[in-house]
C-alpha cells in the first residue's frame, strides 16, 4: 500500500478549505434529492390514483388504471433509480472527502502551534512569505524566513508520516477537483 508523498500533502492543504465547501455541497445535493423523493411519490399516488393535487384519498387497486398512468409509473422508477444511483455516489464522494480533511486535521494536530500557523498561513490561505512574517512576527515570535521555511519543511514531512493517506485516495479526491 502506497501512501502520499510531501508534495501531495502540499497539494491537499492548498485544497483543504474546498474540500470542506465541497463537503456543505454534496451535503446539501443529498439533502436536495432526499426532499425530491415526496414528490416522485406524488407521481406514484396520482398514476394510482390514491390522491390528488389537494391530498384528497381516492381509490385505487394499486395499478394504474390508464395508459397515462403507466407511462408516469414507468417514469417514476426510471427516477427513483437515477436518483439512488446519483445518491450512492453522492455518499462516496462524501465519505472520500470526510475521511482526507479528517486525517489532514489529525496531522495537523500533531504540529507545534507555530508549525500549524505556518502550515495554515502558507497552503491553506496562500500568503506569500514576506506576509507570513509579518504576521507570525507580530504575535512574539522572532522568526526569519529561512527558519520558517525549515519549521514548514518539518510540518509536512510529519504531516506525511502522520496523515497516512493513500495514494488511491488522493487520486479520486484529486480527480474530484479536476
Amino acid at each position: 500500500m502506497q501512501y502520499i508523498r510531501e508534495h501531495e500533502i502540499e497539494q491537499l492543504l492548498g485544497l483543504y478549505n474546498d474540500m470542506q465547501s465541497m463537503t456543505e455541497n454534496v451535503k446539501l445535493q443529498v439533502s436536495s434529492l432526499e426532499s425530491s423523493k415526496a414528490t416522485d411519490d406524488d407521481i406514484e399516488g396520482m398514476a394510482l390514483k390514491r390522491t390528488t393535487f389537494d391530498n384528497t384519498p381516492g381509490y385505487s387497486k394499486g395499478t394504474a388504471s390508464d395508459r397515462t398512468a403507466k407511462v408516469a409509473l414507468s417514469y417514476e422508477k426510471s427516477l427513483d433509480l437515477e436518483t439512488r444511483k446519483a445518491m450512492e455516489e453522492l455518499l462516496q464522494e462524501l465519505q472520500l472527502i470526510e475521511v482526507i480533511i479528517a486525517k489532514v486535521e489529525i496531522s495537523l494536530a500533531v504540529l507545534t502551534p507555530i508549525q500549524k500557523d505556518i502550515v495554515m498561513l502558507r497552503y491553506c490561505k496562500g500568503l506569500k512569505w514576506g506576509e507570513i512574517d509579518s504576521i507570525i512576527n507580530k504575535s512574539n515570535y522572532l522568526f526569519s524566513i529561512s527558519a520558517m521555511k525549515a519549521r514548514t519543511k518539518e510540518a509536512i514531512q510529519r504531516m506525511t508520516k502522520v496523515c497516512r493517506i493513500r495514494t488511491c485516495e488522493y487520486e479520486q479526491v484529486m480527480r474530484l477537483f479536476d
